[in-house]
């Protein structure tokens, strides 16, 4: 093998590498941030019209009232899943064969959809560490429920490509003094879960879980 053609096989391998490795190295800062993810990943090239994808900050200011908005409509049901922790961020995703499902319907959504994972994130300081911003404003954590349309698709794999496949509901967390009883049930797994690649198995009640008190975390290393 020559040489030029041994320089041609490592940068294939060293290009393969990079995005092989882009889902789990990709951060909220640096080169690496926001800013650079349309760029070095041509499946996020959304990233660069600066429109409809994440993070952003809601400006208060410009948003308009519906007075027509319905509430959001949860199934109570207890589900069990997997906590997993990325690298970035923590995930709970429910196991495949449950015999019940959370459905999610009302508020502007005009679709059924399966609750299907819900993601954690926050910051090592309490002020900071939400993925969204209100008015200019950071929060302790932020939790990120997803579920895909159950009416028109059998599968988020199948929905997420799709137009009205997806629904993703955030939930600011703010620090209180009543703790949340379900909140906790995922507070206390943390150790387990604490290295990047660890995964824990618990069942949580929904919707309990949304209302959220925020638990400061304190020992997990992403």
């Amino acid at each position: 093998m020559s040489f030029i053609t041994l320089l041609t096989v490592l940068s294939a391998l060293l290009v393969y590498e990079i995005r092989a490795s882009w889902e789990e190295w990709w951060t909220y800062d640096g080169i690496s941030g926001p800013e650079y993810w349309g760029r070095i990943n041509p499946e996020w090239s959304l990233c660069n019209k600066g429109r409809r994808q994440s993070p952003i900050n809601v400006e208060p200011q410009y948003l308009l009232f519906d007075p027509f908005l319905r509430t959001f409509d949860i199934d109570k049901c207890k589900v069990s899943g997997t906590l997993l922790n990325t690298g970035q961020s923590l995930v709970f995703r429910v196991d495949k064969d449950l015999k019940h499902h959370v459905n999610i319907s009302g508020g502007p959504l005009a679709y059924r959809y399966q609750f299907e994972e819900f993601y954690i994130h926050y910051g090592i300081v309490d002020q900071v560490g939400s993925e969204h911003k209100i008015g200019g404003q950071s929060f302790p954590a932020e939790i990120q429920l997803y579920g895909f349309n159950a009416d028109l698709y059998h599968n988020m794999s199948e929905a997420q490509h799709k137009s009205q496949g997806v629904v993703g509901i955030s939930l600011m967390v703010q620090i209180g003094e009543k703790p949340n009883k379900e909140f906790q049930t995922i507070t206390s797994t943390f150790k387990k879960v604490t290295w990047k690649g660890e995964l824990t198995i618990f069942s949580i009640l929904f919707p309990d879980i949304i209302q959220l008190t925020y638990d400061f975390i304190s020992d997990l290393r992403l």
